[in-house]
C-alpha cells in the first residue's frame, strides 16, 4: 500500500511517520514542501500517482491565530482540502482527514456524532467547510472519506503554545501563570491516536463517508493537569490565574468514542497521569 501523508513535519505527522517507518512495511510519500509537493500548488501536487490512501494532517491549527490571520487559515485549510480531495479523485485513493472538535458549548455530555455542529472560531469554520467538501467529493465523485473529529491532543514534541506543554514548560521555571481554570477538556495522548491510524489503515475501510469522534472518554480539569505535573516534576512551582476568559470559551468537552471503538476495535490506553509522565521524561 502506498500512503501519502500531508503535514508530515507537524506534531501528529512526525509521530505517525516515525511509527509507520518503524512498525509497518507501508510505502510512504511525505507530501510536503520539503519534498517538492505543496498542497496549495495543484501543478506539483497532481504529479503524484498510484497512491492508495491519503492521510490529510496539514493545515494551520492554533485557534488564536485564526482570528489574527483568517486569510492564511482559509487558504491553507480550505484550498488545501480541495486540492487533496482532487488528488484522491484522480488516484481513486481513500482519505483519512484529521478534523477537529466542532460542537461548541455542548448540549449534553458525553458528545456523540449526532450532536449539533457549531463552529465557534475561524479555525473550526475551516474544518467544518473541509468536512462538507469531503462529503461532496464522496457523494459526487466516489472518494471514500474517513473523518476524525479529534478532541484535545497532547504529547511529546507538541508546540509550547498548547496548554499541557505550556504548563510543563512554565513549571520547569518555578512559576505557572494561566487564564481561566474552570474549563474541562477530554485529552487524548498522541500514541493512542497513532494506534487508531494504524487500525484504520489496516481496516481498508470501504464506507463512502463516515465521521468519528476521537477522544479518551474522560474530561480533565486544569487543576488535575497541575496535580499530575507536580507528581512528575523534579522541582516545585507556584500557580497563579488571571481568570481571563477566552473568546468563545467552552466549559467542558467529553467525547463519546463508542462509534470509533466499535468500528475499528480501538481502545485508548494512556490516561492523563501516564501521558504527562511520558512528556516530562522525554524532555529530560
Amino acid at each position: 500500500m502506498k500512503i501519502g501523508i500531508t503535514g508530515s513535519n507537524g506534531f501528529v505527522g512526525s509521530h505517525l511517520i516515525e511509527f509507520i517507518k518503524s512498525e509497518t512495511k507501508f510505502e510512504i510519500i511525505e507530501i510536503s514542501r520539503n519534498n517538492g509537493f505543496d498542497i496549495l500548488n495543484p501543478i506539483t501536487l497532481f504529479e503524484l500517482n498510484d497512491i492508495d490512501l491519503i492521510i490529510h494532517l496539514a493545515g494551520k491549527s492554533y485557534v488564536p491565530d485564526s482570528y489574527l490571520n483568517p486569510f492564511d487559515f482559509y487558504q491553507n485549510n480550505v484550498s488545501g482540502m480541495i486540492n487533496i480531495l482532487e488528488l484522491c479523485r484522480r488516484n481513486n485513493a481513500r482519505l483519512i482527514f484529521a478534523s477537529s472538535y466542532l460542537y461548541g458549548e455542548p448540549s449534553y455530555l458525553p458528545i456523540d456524532e449526532n450532536h449539533k455542529v457549531v463552529s465557534t472560531n475561524p479555525y473550526a469554520e475551516t474544518k467544518l467547510i473541509s468536512e462538507q467538501l469531503c462529503n461532496s467529493y464522496s457523494k459526487y465523485h466516489g472518494v471514500k472519506c474517513c473523518i476524525l473529529r479529534i478532541f484535545n491532543l497532547y504529547g511529546p514534541k507538541q508546540n509550547d503554545a498548547f496548554l499541557i506543554p505550556k504548563i510543563i514548560k512554565q513549571a520547569s521555571s518555578g512559576y505557572v501563570i494561566l487564564a481561566d481554570p474552570s474549563p474541562k477538556r477530554d485529552f487524548l495522548y498522541i500514541d493512542d491516536l497513532i494506534n487508531l491510524f494504524k487500525l484504520i489503515i489496516e481496516s481498508h475501510f470501504i464506507f463512502s463517508f463516515e465521521i468519528f469522534n476521537v477522544g479518551y472518554g474522560k474530561s480533565y480539569s486544569i487543576h488535575e493537569i497541575i496535580d499530575n505535573i507536580r507528581k512528575n516534576c523534579d522541582n516545585d512551582f507556584s500557580v497563579d490565574y488571571t481568570y481571563e476568559k477566552r473568546l468563545g470559551e467552552i466549559s467542558e468537552t467529553l467525547c463519546n468514542n463508542s462509534k470509533v471503538k466499535s468500528e475499528f476495535l480501538w481502545n485508548p490506553k494512556i490516561n492523563l497521569e501516564a501521558g504527562i509522565s511520558n512528556i516530562i521524561k522525554s524532555n529530560k
